[in-house]
């Protein structure tokens, strides 16, 4: 299933994945003014599946100029070095800025004040120098392309059973300083993030009032959000 809804203003684009490696789960994206709050929910594998799975949110050459800057409480910390290094829950920054993207990080599941703190799932930041061909997919005699990577990745484990992740995505955000608290406090409301349902409440979009955004999956499945 897929399929996406726009206003010409805002919209969403959704759909499932059932795949014959024994993966499966639910992914939307809602679009509203400068930002993007992606969804995922319902992230299992069967028994026929024993490695462990990611969710990529960006893969792109490194942009040596900005280098990458780490916001975590009120504080940030330019990186321009190779890295690898995974952030659990005790050390999850609030957002990570790099090629004139913030990827800001949400609670996985409910209601976004009451789940503040419960950003669970590990994210990995890579930075580092790559060298490879096309070999592997296509047997003509390709030169190998090399460059320093920027890979950005939540990463779920081995035996996933129900995982669920939420971020958004401020492209072209410049205002580094300035957008962990606007989006703490105008920032979209995550409502709700299962294999049923997801949707998000935009307190404070570009243009008009707030503004509801929901993806159905299944039917005979209610919504409401009190604050509307």
């Amino acid at each position: 299933f897929c399929g996406g809804i726009s206003d010409s203003m805002g919209g969403l684009s959704v759909y499932t994945i059932k795949s014959d490696l024994g993966l499966s789960a639910h992914k939307a994206w809602f679009m509203q003014g400068d930002r993007i709050y992606a969804l995922g929910a319902g992230i299992k594998t069967d028994s026929t599946q024993l490695n462990p799975v990611s969710t990529t949110l960006n893969q792109c050459w490194y942009d040596s100029t900005g280098g990458v800057v780490i916001s975590k409480g009120g504080y940030q910390t330019r990186i321009n070095r190779d890295i690898d290094t995974v952030f659990t829950a005790a050390t999850m920054p609030e957002s990570i800025f790099h090629g004139g993207v913030q990827y800001y990080f949400l609670p996985e599941k409910g209601d976004h004040a009451q789940l503040m703190m419960q950003k669970t799932t590990p994210v990995r930041l890579k930075i580092g120098y790559r060298r490879a061909d096309w070999k592997g997919i296509n047997p003509g005699n390709y030169p190998a392309v090399g460059g320093r990577v920027f890979e950005l990745s939540l990463e779920h484990g081995a035996g996933v059973q129900d995982a669920a992740y939420c971020y958004a995505l401020l492209p072209g955000y410049r205002k580094r300083r300035f957008s962990d608290y606007y989006m703490s406090v105008m920032g979209a409301v995550t409502v709700e993030n299962t294999d049923s349902i997801q949707a998000v409440f935009d307190r404070e979009p570009t243009r008009g009032g707030a503004v509801d955004m929901v993806a159905f999956y299944r039917p005979h499945v209610s919504y409401e959000y009190g604050d509307v």
